[in-house]
């Protein structure tokens, strides 16, 4: 007779949890060679710093630089990589140096990475740039790379030298730092956010890039637009362009991104514009410091120290209020000025007053997080052996998970308040049949934050001065 235990204890674990995008966290997108991956952390400058293929006169630092600046940022920040074609090295000329790449390459059908190689040159006393591009090509040319993995260019301007991976490659060049990098890039903008969404859709929420052409601009705007699922994001873009402080015009003026900005009517796409717009790319640092408050808490009308305060590009001085306005009128922002006070004026996305950032934030925070607490009381309840069924008791539990979410919000000020959810008082055979529960119905009213203030009042004396 086999001997049984006379206490044994089966637990079964609940304690599953449904993950949903980070609402907080920001991706700067730009093209580069500096690693393989098409998503990378950082979570301090001093991280960037230590990085070496992060070049230090590169967008990628400068964006990265502006947003770790702001105070409190919401980190980590996301580095989306863009395909480039080929890297055009161009060397800083100084006597007696030894400058250094090293390069590698990943095979995009298998994704194996080749063997990291090392190539050197030491410049002479009257170093040019002809001179280190030759040295260079000779020493990469003496590591026996196959043409198969790439090729080196130095001969059509032998100031530079151009280094070409063959088509099924990705190069990468984990440390070039005596050089400035340039590249040929043609990886459009929803083939782009296709492949950084591949492989990593879920820490994230704002989107910026580097890119200020239009063409590149609308096509991710529109790529964000359909991200209204599980993993919705916000895209936020920032001018320098001359013409945004002009009457906007219709057809929009060439050249003016936040015109057609606007006139493509994207609610999930913010305009920002700022004199150092191609410098210090203080779209990133917006979001940053946005993304440091709760979801939807933030009026992002009055965010400060993202940037300094913007002045005419041209002229130098401080935008004038009819300025401020033509940006406005674009439904995009500008860190102003009042009473002594920077801080950001705007705060909507490019579709105008029915979508403020904060707002979509809210929509998006409300969608996912029901869904992520729903689906955690169903999973958990299964694993527990005792399934949520169409009984009332089970109900109400879906309803509790539905309301704690609009509880939140009701204490975090983005609603005012909200309608006890509302069941379905009776459910079909063909929905019990297909365990289909439909009909949760709900309504929670914004809480609409202050972004204007009048005040009227009489100054009088008293009549009865004693």
């Amino acid at each position: 007779m086999a001997y049984n235990q006379s206490v044994l204890a089966n637990v079964r674990r609940a304690s599953s949890s449904a993950g949903v995008s980070n609402l907080n966290n920001s991706m700067f997108i730009s093209a580069h060679a500096y690693f393989a991956e098409r998503v990378k952390a950082y979570n301090s400058m001093n991280e960037v710093n230590q990085d070496p293929s992060v070049p230090k006169d590169s967008n990628l630092y400068k964006a990265m630089q502006s947003a770790f600046s702001v105070s409190s940022p919401a980190i980590p920040i996301y580095s989306g990589r863009r395909e480039v074609d080929d890297v055009t090295l161009v060397p800083t000329v100084a006597d007696n140096t030894t400058y250094t790449v090293n390069l590698q390459v990943v095979d995009e059908t298998t994704g194996i990475a080749s063997e990291e190689w090392l190539a050197t040159f030491t410049s002479g006393v009257s170093a040019t740039a002809a001179e280190i591009v030759l040295g260079l090509e000779a020493a990469i040319t003496a590591l026996t790379i196959p043409a198969s993995d790439l090729t080196t260019d130095g001969t059509t301007d032998p100031d530079v030298l151009q280094v070409i991976p063959s088509a099924d490659r990705q190069l990468i060049l984990t440390n070039a730092p005596d050089f400035t990098q340039e590249y040929t890039v043609t990886e459009d903008a929803a083939t782009c956010f296709s492949e950084i969404s591949d492989e990593n859709k879920e820490d994230y929420y704002f989107v910026t890039s580097e890119s200020r052409d239009e063409t590149w601009v609308l096509a991710l705007a529109t790529a964000i637009e359909a991200t209204e699922g599980s993993y919705p994001k916000q895209y936020r873009v920032a001018s320098a362009a001359v013409e945004s402080l002009l009457p906007l015009t219709d057809p929009v003026t060439a050249g003016d991104l936040l015109g057609a900005l606007k006139a493509s009517e994207k609610k999930r796409s913010a305009g920002e514009w700022h004199d150092q717009a191609d410098s210090i790319f203080p779209e990133l640092a917006t979001c940053v410091k946005g993304g440091s408050y709760f979801a939807g808490t933030a009026n992002w009308k009055f965010l400060q120290g993202t940037a300094p305060l913007a002045k005419h590009p041209i002229k130098g001085r401080t935008l004038t209020t009819a300025e401020w306005g033509y940006i406005l009128d674009r439904n995009a922002s500008v860190v102003g000025t009042e009473l002594g006070l920077n801080f950001m004026l705007g705060g909507t996305n490019s579709t105008g007053q029915a979508e403020f950032t904060d707002l979509v934030l809210v929509t998006d925070f409300t969608k996912i997080t029901m869904e992520a607490r729903v689906l955690t009381a169903l999973v958990n309840a299964n694993n527990g052996g005792l399934p949520l069924t169409m009984t009332g008791s089970d109900l109400s539990i879906i309803k509790e998970r539905c309301e704690s979410v609009l509880s939140d919000g009701v204490n975090r000020k983005v609603f005012s308040g909200f309608d006890p959810i509302i069941m379905p008082t009776s459910i079909s055979f063909e929905d019990q049949a297909a365990r289909l529960l439909q009909d949760v119905f709900f309504t929670a009213y914004f809480a609409s934050k202050i972004n204007h203030v009048i005040i009227n009042g009489v100054l009088t004396y008293n009549e009865n001065v004693q």
